[in-house]
């Protein structure tokens, strides 16, 4: 009896070896001699290329026909591109301003921005307008602008001008009708913070003042600047007493941003090379009165970024911001996607002012602007 089951068991396993060969080993088998035959091919890790253009021969045709696949190029990140705002005493010879943009260029600096008009009217350079000559905005021992032009353009960066508008003396005081004048009595309006006898101002609302800075801006665009960075774009502090007798629209607060707007935009029409600056911290406050996206026809605007104004709480868009503990990093991602939200639909240029900032933090904050997209940031003192 004992032996019989031995025998039954043995032959239930040999028949269970048998199934399990068929059904595992025999697949393994063959796969193994299919892969001797034909052997499988790992993949190389993807590498992005530049598709090309192939050329094939269509079937049962006489001719070819050009199959074209859309080139796309890998993607390449933008280098960064810095521009330093120069000092107004950089100008004060044609020397000292190669050596200056010479020393900005060892440091890694693409452009330079150059004050050729003054707070006040003053221009720095040799001016071919008639109205400055008469004024006394320019003189004939200034540098002419394409000696300027050319001096910054031989030293390897690309010159970019930056104007004072509005805040002019020496035009209106040579042609009234480009300043404010009393309604009542026609006479000059002076202020009472400059001096004794104060001074005049120029109007933005007066055709005779936009054809100035018209005329201004294109001989600078002319010349070979990149850019002319429009700056000063306000009006004087007046006193109740002014606003009596200059007229209700400076008073008006439309009528007041329409003034600025309109200058802007003669500029604008006179030069597309034209950029509106705006400083961030009045532009919340709601101080910047040109700032009126939907009506210039100036498509970029410069926002200039004091992190020393920004190191508490204030509001925008009647949302609360705190920035009192944010590194500099964080503060730079705040600021600009606020400086996006006042600007609408122009192309913004950051512009750091970094007098108070350490080199880290200034490091920092531009590494943050370069890596969210700004690829052209400006530097002032």
């Amino acid at each position: 009896m004992r032996s019989a089951l031995s025998t039954v068991l043995t032959l239930v396993v040999l028949a269970f070896l048998g199934v399990v060969g068929y059904n595992v080993v025999g697949p393994l088998v063959t796969r193994l001699s299919a892969e001797k035959e034909r052997p499988t091919m790992t993949p190389d890790p993807y590498i992005y290329e530049e598709q090309q253009t192939t050329a094939v021969t269509t079937i049962g045709s006489d001719s070819q026909e050009e199959i074209s696949t859309e080139t796309t190029a890998a993607p390449m990140l933008t280098p960064l591109q810095l521009s330093l705002y120069l000092n107004p005493n950089a100008l004060s010879d044609i020397e000292k301003l190669r050596t200056v943009v010479s020393e900005a260029a060892a440091e890694g600096y693409h452009a330079v921005v150059v004050p050729l008009k003054l707070s006040g009217g003053a221009l720095q350079y040799q001016s071919l307008v008639n109205e400055a000559k008469e004024c006394g905005a320019t003189s004939e021992t200034l540098p002419t602008l394409s000696e300027i032009a050319t001096t910054i353009s031989e030293c390897g960066v690309f010159p970019i001008a930056r104007i004072e508008t509005i805040s002019d003396h020496l035009m209106p005081a040579e042609y009234q009708e480009t300043g404010y004048r009393n309604t009542a009595t026609e006479k000059l309006w002076r202020d009472d913070e400059t001096g004794a006898e104060g001074k005049p101002w120029m109007t933005p609302f007066a055709d005779e003042s936009r054809q100035y800075l018209q005329n201004i801006a294109s001989e600078i665009a002319n010349a070979g600047f990149r850019n002319v960075i429009c700056g000063g774009v306000e009006y004087p502090h007046f006193m109740e007493s002014d606003y009596e007798i200059l007229g209700p629209m400076l008073s008006d607060e439309a009528s007041r941003s329409s003034g600025l707007v309109g200058m802007l935009n003669a500029i604008g029409d006179a030069t597309s090379a034209a950029v509106c600056e705006v400083e961030l911290s009045r532009a919340i406050a709601g101080e910047e009165e040109s700032l009126n996206p939907d009506a210039l026809n100036l498509t970029t605007a410069m926002v200039l970024i004091d992190f020393d104004k920004f190191n508490g709480t204030f509001f925008h868009a009647s949302e609360r911001y705190d920035v009192s503990k944010l590194a500099y990093p964080d503060k730079a991602l705040m600021l600009m996607q606020i400086a996006e939200e006042v600007t609408g639909t122009m192309s913004v240029l950051p512009c750091i002012r970094s007098s108070n900032l350490t080199q880290s933090q200034l490091e920092a904050v531009i590494d943050t602007m370069y890596e969210i997209g700004y690829t052209e940031i400006f530097i002032q003192s």
